[in-house]
């Protein structure tokens, strides 16, 4: 693909833990990259870099929007922020919620996928994935395609049209969005997106409205660089890093040559048990792994307060249990019946994780008036590579080949194509007496054309391989994961 020298200068874009910064950068970079520029044209970059910063002196709007231009007058991007900054109380976030239909259908997105990227997963291994991540993730590449072109994936994420994905996606960010000043019980769920653009793709006027409408709807921040640089890998390195509170610190994968385009959903969730957990309880005991080896693990005993709170609920193979965060989001622990192996992990996810978590989410589950936990610190983290691999197996095409031109609302380039040519997804957990604290990272990379109640006394002793699903309030199932073995990092 050409470049024209205006289009040689970059944004360099910098990120540090309280502020971003971004400033138009001369053009020698990308002129070595392009091979060629004028000296004229890099004089006149130098100039234009000196006065083009970006803007930082607009405010943000009750929606998270920015006023700061996204384009300036060579149709390069400005490095804009335009994040969600909206956290409601828990009552405002109830009514974030999905009607039924619409709740099964992302019900049905998460354990799909979840079962193909389990399965996936290597042998023995901790596992940690989250849907609601790649959901939103793909909202931002659903949002740049041809809606005809990409059906497909609207009906895998329960959408009927491009309008009915969008309000889906802002009710879950809306609903799922918290945020509290009390530092002895935080209450955090952070949704950041943004969209990476190379300085070799030649955005049209159209391509700028759909770019501008995506940050807008999506809450996407906006930059625009040489991809391939230190530099910029350095400064997604940095969004990564500072959305998620140091959890996560790189991209899970580097952009190709071919890359022209990435997109980032962040994930981080801090939260608070409803009632901390006594450090003094907790005690070395044996964890039976699949294979039928023990070790020793640090297991927390809890018995929660409110009996309100004390439920259960039982499948053909599973004894489950939540525990609730301060705010009302809580985790479903799943615990086969038997020492189970990958196999048989992996059916219950498929078979039945849908209605355990359906019963939760309403309210079919039972009371107890006595539930004791055993739950196992935790603190690992996992790597999904080629996720887009399983949404192909999903029904999901065409995204993944130039023919029909997916991306042709930001492609107005005769005879080149884009396409997603990688989707990989970073996750870390840490539980322990306090709460938990988890994130997760889903990059996409697009390329450039070439191809009823009754008491029970319940024990749920997670002493050998257990599931388990964290939910928000309103019933937005966040992260689900395997545990093999607590003691792995």
């Amino acid at each position: 693909m050409k470049k024209n020298s205006v289009k040689n200068k970059i944004v360099a874009v910098a990120l540090s833990a309280a502020m971003l910064l971004g400033a138009c950068g001369s053009a020698g970079s990308s002129s070595a990259k392009n091979g060629s520029a004028s000296s004229e044209s890099s004089s006149s970059a130098k100039q234009e870099s000196s006065s083009s910063s970006v803007n930082e002196s607009s405010s943000s709007s009750s929606n998270g929007s920015s006023s700061a231009e996204k384009f300036n007058s060579e149709g390069m991007l400005y490095a804009a922020e335009n994040s969600f900054t909206d956290f409601y109380s828990s009552i405002d976030r109830a009514r974030q919620t999905l009607d039924k239909e619409k709740q099964q259908k992302l019900l049905k997105f998460a354990t799909a996928t979840t079962t193909k990227y389990f399965a996936k997963s290597e042998e023995g291994k901790n596992f940690l994935y989250s849907p609601a991540s790649l959901y939103l993730a793909l909202c931002l590449v659903e949002d740049m395609t041809d809606e005809k072109v990409t059906a497909d994936l609207l009906s895998l994420m329960g959408a009927e049209n491009l309008s009915d994905m969008e309000k889906m996606a802002d009710t879950i960010i809306r609903g799922i969005s918290s945020e509290t000043d009390n530092d002895k019980k935080p209450a955090i769920c952070r949704i950041s997106n943004s969209i990476w653009s190379d300085d070799r793709l030649i955005l049209d006027d159209e391509a700028k409205k759909v770019l501008e409408n995506v940050s807008q709807k999506l809450y996407a921040d906006l930059y625009n660089a040489d991809l391939q640089s230190d530099e910029t890998i350095k400064a997604m390195n940095s969004w990564v890093n500072a959305k998620t509170e140091g959890l996560i610190k790189e991209i899970p994968f580097e952009p190709s040559e071919q890359t022209v385009m990435l997109l980032f959903n962040a994930l981080y969730f801090k939260k608070s048990w409803e009632s901390e957990i006594d450090k003094t309880k907790t005690v070395k005991e044996d964890f039976t792994l699949s294979s039928g080896e023990k070790t020793k693990v640090d297991m927390m005993k809890v018995s929660p307060v409110e009996e309100y709170r004390n439920k259960y609920y039982r499948t053909e193979n599973t004894l489950t249990a939540p525990l609730y965060y301060s705010d009302g989001s809580y985790c479903i622990f799943v615990r086969p019946e038997k020492v189970c192996d990958k196999t048989a992990m992996n059916a219950i996810i498929e078979n039945e994780l849908p209605d355990i978590i359906d019963a939760y989410a309403n309210y079919r589950v039972k009371s107890t008036g006595s539930l004791n936990f055993s739950i196992p610190k935790l603190e690992y983290g996992t790597k999904i590579d080629y996720m887009h691999e399983e949404l192909k197996e999903l029904g999901v095409n065409s995204l993944f080949t130039i023919d029909g031109d997916p991306f042709s609302p930001i492609d107005g380039r005769s005879g080149q194509g884009l396409y997603v040519s990688m989707i990989a997804q970073s996750c870390k957990i840490i539980m322990n007496e306090e709460g938990t604290e988890a994130a997760a990272v889903t990059e996409i990379a697009v390329e450039d054309g070439a191809p009823m109640y009754e008491e029970w006394s319940i024990e749920l002793n997670l002493d050998q391989p257990y599931a388990y699903v964290i939910m928000s309030s309103n019933n937005i199932p966040l992260f689900v994961g395997v545990v093999e073995n607590p003691a792995a990092e």
